[in-house]
């Protein structure tokens, strides 16, 4: 491991903590291998554990082919959705067979608290404190998936005419994908970072040159 490993993994932990909502992480190098976590007011260290854990899982879809409705509409129009409450309500008596892939907390007024989690136990996880005694949990379907996309994480977001539309900052626009991982045959996402060499990984560029 080099010094500029090391620099990039202390990056990497500092804004997977940020995302959770942790007031002042200090994040730092220690010695030539090592790096130093303190969380304020974080007393329970396999939760602390957890949140300095998790791994950014990249995953390639077909936008057209794997999007389901109601965030895709005739003649393939994408159509985002900003109420995730509302997009998940419909489906939670479908959501109570097999093993749901996400699960979302929201409050009394049916505004988001955290989520994605990957089991209903792991939301305390994702929230900024413990969940209220009357917040609501939704679950997604087992071979369904939500990707969102907001102005931090895109410059354009799928959906309108043409190649998408610019988010409005601070929204966020959810869309529901199928998701069969496990598929043998006609796997979604049909690539993920494990089909991705690290090193020699080309992509194309518009003007026709490529980066690499």
């Amino acid at each position: 491991m080099t010094s500029e490993d090391l620099d990039q993994a202390v990056e990497i932990i500092r804004d997977r903590i940020d995302k959770f909502g942790v007031r002042e992480p200090v994040v730092t190098k220690q010695g030539s291998d090592q790096i130093s976590v303190q969380l304020a007011g974080e007393f329970d260290q396999a939760r602390a554990a957890r949140l300095v854990g998790k791994t950014a899982q990249l995953e390639f879809y077909d936008l057209e082919g794997d999007l389901v409705p109601p965030t895709i509409g005739s003649g393939g129009i994408v159509l985002p959705v900003e109420d995730l409450f509302g997009l998940l309500s419909p489906l939670q008596a479908r959501a109570e067979t097999g093993t749901p892939s996400q699960w979302f907390a929201f409050d009394k007024d049916n505004a988001l608290l955290g989520g994605p989690a990957p089991t209903e136990a792991g939301l305390p996880d994702v929230v900024d404190g413990d969940l209220p005694a009357d917040a609501k949990i939704l679950a997604v379907l087992q071979d369904r998936i939500v990707i969102t996309c907001t102005s931090e994480s895109a410059v354009v977001c799928p959906g309108g005419t043409g190649i998408g539309f610019t988010p409005a900052p601070g929204a966020t626009y959810y869309y529901l994908f199928e998701f069969q991982p496990l598929d043998a045959e006609q796997p979604i996402p049909e690539m993920t970072g494990e089909d991705l060499e690290r090193r020699g990984t080309c992509s194309d560029i518009i003007n026709g040159s490529s980066s690499c």
